[in-house]
């Protein structure tokens, strides 16, 4: 707390600062104030929390003062110290607010006491008045998303919209009503500043904005649909440079409130097509409502550049390839999220259909469609997930042309390097780039025994050779081969090995 002392005494200043504690007990000392006046020149730069003044002083009083501190900065204490032991002035000091009135006989233990009791006051006034604002935030959060997650609003709800948002006021009357959806799709930890950006933008536009499971919803008094457009650019051109992916869809201008439920529905139907029109990361449900949707199929020249592309394998023209699609779909302007959707699947099939004729031609069992490929983005993120399922399909074909013998051998590798992690079937499969379904497939095919029996294989082998060569405790070199439990070790080394580890070393000298 910060602490100035205002005297025009230099040795009731000095005493005050250097014979109380103040460090001690909490308090940052200013540098004292020789005059009312120096103290209201320097109190709005450096701001004390607590001033401790004399009464009497040349030029303005410590009353006038802080009568005059008082009325700028409310929420700063003052002690007032007098040598007069009159009624008439405390009876000022209290009405002006100050916090407590003194003699200057008062000994420093009692001064320090006051200016506790002072430091307690204000602390406590923070703590009620932080309690305040976080319920009335909590209030006006919950009004809000009953605001945008409902129908017709009612009248009371309607009016302290107004209050918190006036220009809510003119929609039924020189404005329509739009609804935004403001999306994100990135990573968890990023969400926080898309939220920040969100709220940014709500608080410029001063419009209302609500959580909503997929990004916030925001509502706006408009003249047209296209209003808002330059902002939202704007918005999801920043948020992206700081590496925050937002996605903005507008629903169609409704004439009044009665309207609500269109303008959020037609918001989210805009925001399920944002990958299929729009541009700068924009879209408006004006521009995908009554699509009449595309081809669900691929065409056969699409399958044969599906293969060459697979064959190759090379990452960039899989980017590249899938970049083409999404644009010439965008171009076409007849996409639907469920005809896309539907093209998309017809994509990753045909990539399978040509993989399972290159199994076939090689002796290799051919895996059932779609078979381990995570297709559930499709519809919500198209790009990536196509570009992943094609690059999983790619790596398929390169473990068929080998044989499967390089990915099994640097699973292998790994798995000997690292007995003593958990060495989970997903992370291995991560460490050899392979879809796990269809990495555990290929490694019993390849290897002879299932992934777990390979693991507990080498586990209970490196064991071995350090109940022989080490002289490490029983306990110590289980947990060295990947298992904490001892007794469960224990069980699986004589299931392996005939013996128990103390006999086996035993039998070994």
């Amino acid at each position: 707390m910060k602490l100035l002392i205002v005297d025009d005494e230099v040795i009731i200043r000095t005493g005050l600062s250097t014979v109380i504690p103040w460090a001690e007990n909490g308090f940052s000392l200013l540098p004292a104030a020789a005059s009312a006046e120096e103290a209201l020149m320097r109190i709005p730069v450096e701001r004390p929390e607590l001033i401790l003044t004399d009464i009497r002083m040349t030029g303005a009083s410590g009353l006038e003062m802080s009568s005059e501190v008082l009325a700028s900065y409310p929420d700063t204490e003052v002690i007032v110290l007098s040598g007069y032991d009159e009624f008439t002035y405390a009876q000022q000091a209290i009405r002006q607010g100050v916090s407590e009135y003194l003699l200057k006989t008062s000994g420093p233990d009692e001064i320090l006491q006051a200016a506790l009791r002072a430091r307690d006051r204000r602390r406590s006034k923070l703590e009620r008045e932080e309690s305040r604002r976080m319920q009335s935030e909590a209030y006006y959060g919950q009004q809000i998303s009953r605001l945008l997650g409902g129908g017709r609003p009612e009248p009371e709800l309607l009016e302290q919209t107004f209050d918190w948002h006036p220009a809510l006021r003119a929609v039924g009357r020189s404005r329509g009503l739009q609804l935004w959806l403001l999306g994100y799709a990135g990573p968890a930890a990023a969400r926080g500043l898309a939220e920040e950006a969100v709220q940014q933008l709500a608080g410029l536009l001063g419009v209302p904005a609500a959580a909503h499971e997929r990004g916030w919803l925001l509502a706006a008094a408009v003249r047209d649909g296209q209003e808002l457009v330059p902002q939202m650019r704007s918005i999801v051109r920043k948020a992206a440079a700081a590496g925050v992916p937002l996605h903005a869809a507008g629903g169609e201008v409704q004439p009044g409130w009665d309207g609500m439920e269109a303008a959020r529905r037609t918001a989210l139907h805009a925001y399920s097509s944002r990958y299929l029109a729009g541009s700068g990361g924009v879209v408006l449900n004006a521009e995908v409502s009554g699509r009449e949707g595309m081809r669900t199929v691929c065409s056969p020249e699409e399958e044969r550049e599906i293969a060459r592309m697979l064959q190759a394998g090379r990452a960039e023209a899989v980017e590249q390839w899938t970049d083409r699609l999404l644009e010439s779909i965008r171009s076409e302007g007849k996409a639907t999220p469920a005809s896309a959707t539907a093209y998309f699947h017809s994509v990753l099939i045909a990539g399978c259909r040509w993989l399972d004729r290159s199994a076939e031609s090689v002796g290799a069992e051919p895996a059932a469609p779609l078979e381990g490929l995570e297709i559930s983005g499709l519809e919500e993120q198209p790009r990536e997930t196509l570009i992943t399922c094609l690059l999983t399909l790619a790596s398929r074909y390169r473990e068929l042309a080998s044989g499967g013998h390089g990915a099994v051998r640097r699973a292998c590798e790994y798995i000997r390097e690292h007995l003593s992690s958990s060495l989970s079937l997903q992370q291995v499969a991560r460490h050899v780039h392979m879809n796990p379904t269809y990495f555990s497939e290929l490694f019993k095919r390849e290897a002879g025994l299932t992934y777990l029996e390979f693991v507990t294989a080498a586990r209970m082998e490196r064991a071995r050779d350090l109940l022989l060569h080490t002289p490490a405790k029983v306990a110590r070199i289980a947990a060295e081969v990947g298992y904490e439990d001892a007794k469960h070790f224990n069980k699986l080394f004589k299931t392996h090995s005939g013996c128990t580890p103390t006999e086996f070393r035993q039998a070994g000298r």
